[in-house]
């Protein structure tokens, strides 16, 4: 599990505001522009369903990777940044991404890089940082990012933090993944209805596995993955968990729903698809034993899946136009050198509920 944990990490959310074009009628609109981030400072815009590409550079350290990014609007947006060195950094956009800045005054643990953030205001917003399997913590910051503050009080349920989701309401939901206290290398989810205020558990502890990613199909379906080929399932906005099947044993480490049923879910080696809410096992729909997936979008029958292969260090778009059904690499990123991994895939588009998320 270990010597996946780095990769893992480059878990990432970007979203912004969709301008929609005043001479088309709503049959008209064009789909979302598509944002991949990548390692180097690197990232990767396209206007037109992945068929051309616009490369930028986020500033700052060149051998930084683009780990978390998300947009509140057309122009605000955060994005954090981890350096070969494992230096955390957090920067912020004013003009839709076109230009970044570092404001971060806090300093975080040396070795401990950011694994996921969620903001479900602004100013209000969480970012855990780990440092191997066992050691993770979750700051919070409440000024836009210029400075953190260390949480603890939920430390007699989790030892280890892994992840973490809000969902946006008057008093936000908080969702924590990490390892359990009671239950040392178990796997576990927290839940608070209060903002963190208070904390439950929402799932029984699932032995020698965790969660490292979340998504939410709407404010009462979720659906939460990890190690070990590890899902569980939420139908009450995440206050309570169940355990559904993937038949794999290897990493899921994202998933993309565009609805209650149907979403898509990558890692380690797999594809797959699922038409019932993962009421059955999932489909395999495409494997390669070299690839790390790490991220997945789908805008109507046009899939997009990020990674990397892991033998020939060379980053890798894949895309399907069916569904899932067939697949085929992007053209651009087949000969791009600037970067080796490809790390998010999302949409720039109006925000919804897991934009402020990761």
């Amino acid at each position: 599990m270990t010597n996946k944990i780095i990769v893992v990490l480059f878990f990432s959310f970007i979203y912004c505001s969709c301008k929609k074009n005043s001479t088309n009628s709503p049959a008209q609109k064009l789909p979302p522009a598509i944002f991949v981030s990548g390692d180097n400072g690197k990232f990767f815009i396209s206007y037109d369903t992945g068929l051309t590409w616009t490369e930028k550079t986020i500033g700052g350290d060149p051998n930084e990777n683009i780990v978390n990014v998300l947009f509140f609007n057309s122009q605000l947006g955060y994005c954090v940044t981890v350096s070969t060195a494992a230096i955390t950094n957090f920067f912020k956009t004013t003009d839709g991404g076109l230009s970044w800045s570092n404001s971060i005054t806090t300093v975080f643990p040396m070795e401990y890089i950011a694994a996921g953030m969620s903001f479900p205001t602004p100013d209000n917003g969480y970012m855990a940082i780990v440092a191997g399997f066992a050691a993770g913590i979750l700051y919070q910051t409440l000024d836009s990012g210029r400075t953190w503050a260390l949480l603890n009080n939920f430390s007699s349920l989790i030892s280890t933090v892994w992840n973490v989701f809000t969902i946006p309401q008057s008093s936000p939901k908080l969702l924590i993944m990490g390892i359990s206290t009671p239950k040392p290398d178990w796997g576990t989810i927290i839940y608070s209805a209060d903002g963190g205020a208070s904390f439950i558990e929402a799932i029984d502890p699932v032995a020698n596995r965790a969660f490292v990613n979340m998504f939410f199909a709407d404010t009462n379906v979720g659906y939460a993955t990890g190690f070990g080929g590890l899902i569980a399932k939420t139908m009450d906005g995440g206050q309570s968990w169940n355990i559904v099947s993937s038949n794999i044993s290897t990493l899921i480490n994202k998933s993309f729903f565009q609805d209650d049923n149907n979403g898509y879910l990558v890692g380690d080696k797999y594809i797959l698809r699922t038409n019932d809410g993962l009421t059955t096992s999932p489909t395999i729909v495409y494997q390669d034993g070299n690839i790390l997936w790490q991220s997945v979008y789908a805008y109507r029958q046009s899939v997009w899946v990020t990674g990397e292969d892991t033998t020939n260090k060379v980053p890798i778009l894949l895309q399907s136009k069916d569904g899932g059904n067939t697949w085929s690499p992007n053209a651009y990123f087949m000969s791009k050198k600037s970067v080796r991994a490809l790390f998010n895939i999302v949409p720039i588009a109006t925000p919804t509920l897991n934009n402020y998320s990761q």
